[in-house]
């Protein structure tokens, strides 16, 4: 399970980190500019590869920590509910796991783009 709660440590650091850094950022960036240009500004990177990217690594970070929590939930029911017939996972089943997990949310935020 630590491989799994590592993972889900970096998904959860995607996920907060890069807000943070945005909008340091953008706070910094428009301080320096009459409202106009800020507007101006601000309508020339709508639609760009840098909005969408942007948006495309949150949201990643989002649905993959989703994901990362719903594996733990779903593998610790299983140990929970058939106590005796519940095995440790071994390495490879876990890092099956947690790479389903990257997949699945990088696939839901392709699908929704």
């Amino acid at each position: 399970m630590d491989i799994c709660r590592s993972s889900l440590a970096m998904a959860d650091a995607l996920a907060s980190l890069q807000p943070l850094v945005v909008i340091t950022y953008n706070f910094s960036w428009s301080m320096n500019m009459t409202p106009l240009e800020f507007d101006r500004s601000r309508l020339a990177l709508r639609g760009s590869p840098q909005a969408y990217a942007a948006g495309f690594a949150f949201l990643f970070g989002i649905t993959s920590s989703m994901y990362h929590l719903t594996y733990m939930a779903i593998e610790r029911f299983y140990a929970v509910a058939k106590p005796f017939n519940y095995k440790w996972q071994s390495k490879k089943s876990v890092y099956i796991g947690v790479t389903v997990a990257w997949i699945f949310s990088a696939i839901a935020i392709a699908i929704s783009t």
